[in-house]
């Protein structure tokens, strides 16, 4: 997919992380695929983001102030079940902390993670999204 294609999607991610350095990459990457970027230090005010502007995609630090990154992604998914959540953290046994949530996450990534490790992780969410709108688009036609 180019960045022509990703830019004609119109995708609004949400990165939500309490470390400026991180979010500021993360942020840098998703803008370099032509996405609408909206960013937040923490849990609450990534809650108060997401619901001030459509956001298809979000990636969200596990540990953070305020509002953790699994009570965040379980409000998203109640409001936007569509809306895609990756996760991000450096704790190994993230397994653990999602297995009481009913809500999962469409992706996770480990930290330190590289480039290709978020570039890779997004850019397969958008096929995933992209087919499933295909897929709803030919069921309506058919």
């Amino acid at each position: 997919m180019t960045t022509a294609e990703l830019k004609q999607l119109n995708l609004r991610m949400l990165i939500v992380d309490d470390d400026p350095a991180i979010r500021n990459i993360l942020c840098e990457i998703c803008r370099s695929l032509g996405m609408e970027v909206h960013s937040a230090k923490d849990g609450a005010e990534g809650l108060e983001v997401f619901k001030s502007a459509p956001i298809e995609m979000a990636i969200l630090d596990i540990y953070m102030p305020h509002m953790n990154g699994l009570s965040l992604m379980s409000r998203i998914k109640e409001t936007n079940p569509q809306c895609q959540v990756i996760l991000i953290t450096g704790y190994l046994n993230y397994e653990q902390l999602l297995h009481k949530n009913k809500n999962k996450p469409d992706g996770f990534i480990p930290k330190p993670f590289s480039f290709a490790d978020v570039l890779n992780m997004v850019l397969k969410l958008i096929d995933l999204k992209k087919n499933e709108l295909a897929d709803r688009s030919s069921q309506i036609r058919g």
